[in-house]
């Protein structure tokens, strides 16, 4: 058990994923928020190096794929959680993923990018039987990238046919449309973004039109794809590194986090992008970031490589104070570099009566939060509770 004021951390599970994990995501489905998904990615070396576009040799490989698990009360013990493994679909590696979250053709629907440029869209069906992900449609970005993350326009606003928006390998950033109906995928524009790698690129939920992204130039970028997107709108140099996370919240209109190589991670007023609400140093590169679901819990979660993984609480954000501040709370129980986290909306009092509802967002009362980690050379994935003491 870790302990800080005002919070302390429960260790419950341990898997080992086999392959290299770089991403974890919780289902945001209330009925399904038992469900996790965990994708790997492992690239296995012959005798060629990497080419100029990012992608190696003929005689390497990019192994990979995604392990579906869903959590229970451990047997015998109503206060322990475990994730058993209900499906495992390999194929490629796997660079990023996200659900919808909303039901897409009454199913809960996840989408993930590779190492060869897909961009991939699965359907979760439970059956008597069996549980499985069911490729719907998987989208070429082009060949000569590796799709690197991807983001879905529904934080926010329910649709049909959502949006999702990639970046990869080259630069790139491409504008994708999925008709939930009948499954497929149109692409819409793509446009040069960075310079080098652009290792991320996120929606504003509040305003959906808007993208921001992420890349190995430093940049952070606002892009209003209402235009050609020749030019962003806006452009940060504050970052001093690589820009690898970005996340709007739901619950903050107007309001993201960024986080880079640099190991700072900063939450943006995009009214004003001269400088940062606030910026905390968190000691390793910040892979991803992740807003707590729930209304009034201003919970922000790193997963910072280096330095494991990092609770940051925006609570006093917005009162106009950029001092730089440090964590409220870091989970070091990996080995290795941290690269997957997110938070479950699992009601764990349902948990352990054996229900499964997930919490509304509009919970106040919640002093618990489960958490589920990932990381990439000791191919570990954990689950953990963040107590409020």
């Amino acid at each position: 058990m870790t302990t800080t004021t005002g919070y302390q951390i429960r260790e419950f599970d341990s898997v080992d994923t086999v392959l290299y994990a770089d991403s974890v995501e919780w289902c945001p489905i209330s009925e399904y928020s038992r469900y996790l998904a965990c994708a790997l990615y492992q690239l296995e070396e012959g005798d060629g190096g990497e080419d100029g576009s990012g992608k190696t040799s003929a005689n390497n490989s990019r192994r990979g794929g995604i392990r579906l698990f869903k959590v229970e009360s451990s047997s015998g013990d109503s206060e322990s959680f475990v994730a058993k493994e209900v499906h495992s679909r390999m194929m490629t590696g796997i660079l990023d993923m996200k659900w919808c979250q909303h039901l897409l053709n009454g199913k809960p629907t996840l989408a993930s990018v590779s190492a060869e440029g897909s961009l991939d869209v699965f359907q979760l069906n439970v059956l008597h039987d069996g549980t499985e992900l069911t490729l719907l449609v998987s989208h070429s970005i082009g060949p000569d990238w590796i799709a690197l993350s991807l983001d879905w326009s529904t934080g926010l606003q329910e649709s049909d046919s959502p949006r999702l928006i990639v970046s990869d390998s080259g630069g790139n950033l491409s504008m994708c449309q999925l008709d939930g109906s009948c499954g497929d995928i149109r692409a819409q524009q793509t446009w040069k973004g960075h310079d080098f790698e652009a290792w991320i690129a996120a929606f504003d939920y509040w305003q959906p039109t808007t993208v921001w992204s992420g890349g190995d130039d430093c940049r952070l970028k606002i892009w209003d794809t209402r235009t050609d997107c020749s030019r962003p709108s806006s452009v940060s140099k504050r970052h001093t590194m690589g820009v690898c996370s970005i996340q709007s919240s739901k619950h903050h209109e107007h309001i993201i986090a960024s986080g880079s190589y640099d190991e700072a991670v900063l939450l943006w007023d995009n009214r004003q992008m001269k400088s940062p609400v606030k910026e905390w140093n968190v000691g390793g590169g910040v892979w991803r970031l992740k807003w707590h679901p729930e209304k009034n819990i201003d919970l922000l979660l790193g997963a910072c490589m280096h330095n494991g993984f990092h609770v940051l609480n925006a609570s006093d954000s917005f009162s106009g104070s950029s001092e730089a501040t440090t964590s409220v709370l870091d989970y070091q129980g990996h080995g290795s570099l941290a690269y997957g986290v997110d938070w479950s909306r699992l009601d764990l009092g349902s948990l352990r009566a054996g229900g499964c509802p997930g919490r509304s967002e509009e919970s106040t009362s919640t002093k618990s939060h489960l958490v589920a980690s990932c990381s990439f050379y000791d191919h570990l994935m954990k689950l953990w509770v963040i107590d409020e003491t």
